[in-house]
């Protein structure tokens, strides 16, 4: 089933991605400063703003910066061969059922299983789209309107769901 098929088939697949219907329902129930409106991208552009941003709303130490903040955790990756990877999988659950974590977190601190899966990962490849993209223009872009208008922030033309011929 191509993901073009999984979308018809399955229309929660969409309509999760339609943000301003449940911002509005939260909205509703919450006063609109309890609640703090996030966008991926900005995480990707400026991470440390984006933080900043988010210990402002919870009124904790702003200055504060994490280690780990430019850190890329749980990216994407096809492996070589799946096996090797369950492999892995199977050996750590192994030792940590028979008492053994501290055997499973030096090999972690020693970056094995990191070094395997750099291995074992394919090369990324250019991806041909799933879906037509002027298909999800239209299926978004009432919805990313009104959530532009919700935020006071233009993400039509941000996320590229701009009509053409009409303005948002």
């Amino acid at each position: 089933m191509t993901c073009a098929e999984y979308f018809e088939t399955e229309a929660s697949a969409l309509e999760q991605g339609l943000y301003a219907g449940q911002l509005e329902e939260y909205f509703s129930r919450f006063d609109r400063s309890h609640i703090l409106v996030l966008i991926y991208e900005d995480s990707k552009k400026d991470p440390q703003a984006f933080i900043k941003k988010i210990y402002n709303f919870l009124g904790v130490d702003s200055l504060f910066v994490p280690s780990m903040l430019h850190d890329e955790i749980n990216v994407a990756r096809v492996p070589k061969h799946v096996g090797v990877d369950r492999g892995m999988h199977y050996v750590s659950e192994f030792l940590r059922r028979n008492g053994l974590d501290t055997v499973v977190h030096m090999i972690r601190r020693l970056g094995i299983p990191d070094l395997i899966r750099t291995f074992n990962t394919k090369p990324k490849k250019q991806q041909k789209p799933v879906v037509d993209h002027t298909y999800l223009v239209n299926y978004f872009k009432e919805d990313v309107a009104r959530l532009s208008t919700m935020l006071d922030r233009d993400l039509g033309t941000e996320w590229g769901i701009v009509d053409t011929h009409n303005s948002l």
